[in-house]
C-alpha cells in the first residue's frame, strides 16, 4: 500500500510515504480503509514531520468535504475525521479526476507544502501529476 522514505537532516527529520489504495475490495481484502487510518494515527504518534501522497482513491468533490455532500461515503468521511483529528493538512483542492479529488497530498504542517499546481493527465494514464 505504501512507501517510506525517511530524510534526515541537521535539525529535522521528514518521513516522505507515497500510498496507493485500490478501489477494488477483491484486490484489498476487508480491514483495508481501517489499516489506512491506523497509518494515519501511526504517523501522529511519531511526532515526526512528514509528507505522504498518493492515490487514496477517497472520492471528494471538494475540499474540505461538505457534510451536506450525499455522494461521500462513510470511508471517506471516516478518513477525513481522522486527518481533521490528528490535525494533518490536505493539500490539493482541485479535481484529480474527472469531478472527483482521488488524490491527496497530507502533512503534518499547514505550511510543509508550498503550493500544488495541476500538469494536466500524463500521457495513458488516469492519473494526473501534482507538481509542488
Amino acid at each position: 500500500m505504501s512507501h517510506r522514505t525517511i530524510l534526515t537532516g541537521i535539525d529535522f527529520t521528514l518521513v516522505s510515504t507515497v500510498c496507493y489504495r485500490s478501489p477494488t475490495i477483491n484486490v484489498y481484502g476487508k480491514g483495508n480503509h481501517e489499516l489506512l487510518r491506523d497509518i494515519i494515527n501511526e504517523l501522529s504518534a511519531s511526532k515526526s514531520h512528514f509528507v505522504m501522497m498518493g492515490d487514496f482513491n477517497y472520492r471528494y468533490r471538494e475540499w474540505p468535504p461538505t457534510f451536506n455532500d450525499q455522494t461521500i461515503t462513510v470511508d471517506a468521511l471516516q478518513f477525513f475525521n481522522c486527518l481533521e483529528d490528528n490535525s494533518f493538512t490536505q493539500h490539493v483542492n482541485f479535481c484529480t479526476r474527472n469531478d472527483a479529488i482521488l488524490d491527496l497530498v497530507i502533512s503534518d504542517e499547514p505550511n510543509a507544502v508550498q503550493s500544488i499546481t495541476d500538469l494536466g493527465p500524463f500521457a495513458r494514464l488516469l492519473a494526473v501529476i501534482i507538481a509542488h
